[in-house]
């Protein structure tokens, strides 16, 4: 793996460690909760998650994820492309859509695992 993958992944682990520790959160400390206070992201870091594509099949808490990316991205003035689709991204950004059953983890992996199949990251480009 080079460095250039691994600043890639680490702010995609950032980011969403980030979302899955806000939405836990009562509602009135979400709203006191500043983007400031969250891991800053470099711009070499921006720059290489603008070069990848992320197919991201979620549940509900996968919305806070992807909105927290938005967000985090509007704050340090980087537009990320971000669709929701099953179907194969035409460029770089993020693909998300919805999978499976809460409560059935399986349901999850095979719903993935079929998107996959059908097409949901074809075209995928050389990192």
């Amino acid at each position: 793996m080079t460095m250039r993958n691994v600043s890639g992944w680490r702010l995609l682990v950032a980011v969403t460690v980030t979302m899955l520790v806000l939405p836990g959160c009562n509602e009135s400390k979400q709203e006191e909760t500043s983007m400031e206070t969250t891991t800053q992201i470099s711009v070499s870091e921006w720059q290489a998650l603008e070069k990848k594509r992320v197919v991201f099949g979620h549940q509900s808490v996968g919305y806070n994820i992807i909105n927290g990316v938005m967000r985090l991205a509007e704050r340090d003035g980087v537009k990320i492309d971000i669709h929701e689709q099953r179907t194969a991204p035409t460029g770089q950004g993020i693909s998300h859509f919805f999978i499976g059953r809460n409560g059935d983890p399986m349901s999850k992996i095979r719903d993935f695992a079929a998107a996959i199949d059908a097409g949901a990251a074809q075209g995928r480009t050389s990192p």
